[in-house]
């Protein structure tokens, strides 16, 4: 091999390496600008959902309160839906 084509082979991977590492860098501060910093509840009480939708029917299923409480959720609604 030449010592120019090495010099080159050698720049192209550097070149390489350095767009891999950006394309990381650029992922991860995506990843965590698409984190909200504070969740906002809904202003309308969940339980306010329609029970029928279209052709779809609701009831309400009774949500274990381990369950609730492991959610770490502020309000829920938990409903079976069949058509």
């Amino acid at each position: 091999m030449k010592p120019d084509s090495t010099k080159a082979a050698i720049f192209r991977l550097l070149v390489a390496a350095g767009a891999v590492v950006v394309a990381v860098i650029a992922a991860r501060w995506l990843a965590v600008a698409a984190v909200p910093d504070e969740v906002v509840t809904p202003s309308e009480e969940l339980a306010q959902l329609p029970l029928a939708l279209d052709d779809w029917a609701g009831e309400e299923v009774e949500l274990d309160e381990d369950l609730f409480l492991a959610t770490g959720a502020a309000c829920t609604v938990n409903r079976n839906y069949t058509d």
